[in-house]
C-alpha cells in the first residue's frame, strides 16, 4: 500500500488486483489484527483507487466501520488500546468517505473528535510515535474540509 501511495495510482493500477486479494485473504485468517488493520488498509485503498477497480465511497466507509469497531487481537500486549478506535488513521479515511458522501459536517466532527482524543491523552500503548504521524494527518485532511 505505501509502494502504491508513493508511486501513484495510474502506475500501481496493475498491482490493485494484487492488493485487494491480499486483503481479503487475510480477513478471512482473522479481522481483529492490529485492531482491524486490514479492513484499515482496505478503507485506504479503496479510498484511492478509480471505481472500475472497486474503489468510491461505499467500500471505504463500510471498511473504516468494520475497522473502528474492532475488538483486539487476542493476545494483543494492550488489549485496552489495540481495539480499531485507537488506530487513529482510520478517522481519517473514514472522514474523507464521509466527505465524498456528502456529509462534510459530519466528517469535520469526526475529525475533531479524533484530535480532542489525542490532545487529551487518550493514546495508544506502544503506539504514541505513530500516533504524532495520524494527528498530522488528521490535522490536514481537517483544515481540507474546512477550506471547501
Amino acid at each position: 500500500a505505501l509502494w502504491g501511495n508513493a508511486n501513484g495510482v495510474s502506475a500501481s493500477l496493475g498491482r490493485i488486483p494484487e492488493l485487494l486479494r491480499l486483503i481479503n485473504a487475510g480477513l478471512t485468517t482473522d479481522t481483529r489484527y492490529e485492531g482491524g488493520g486490514l479492513t484499515r488498509l482496505g478503507s485506504a485503498v479503496y479510498l484511492k483507487i478509480p471505481e472500475i477497480f472497486g474503489g468510491g465511497v461505499d467500500k471505504p466507509f463500510e471498511y473504516s466501520t468494520r475497522a473502528l469497531s474492532s475488538q483486539a487481537f487476542p493476545g494483543s500486549q494492550n488489549p485496552e488500546t489495540a481495539t480499531g478506535e485507537y488506530f487513529y488513521n482510520v478517522f481519517d479515511h473514514r472522514a474523507q468517505a464521509l466527505a465524498k458522501k456528502g456529509r462534510k459536517a459530519e466528517a469535520i466532527a469526526l475529525l475533531k473528535e479524533a484530535l480532542e482524543r489525542i490532545d487529551g491523552g487518550d493514546l495508544p500503548v506502544g503506539r504514541e510515535p505513530e500516533t504524532r504521524l495520524h494527528k498530522r494527518d488528521l490535522e490536514a485532511t481537517l483544515a481540507s474540509l474546512q477550506s471547501l
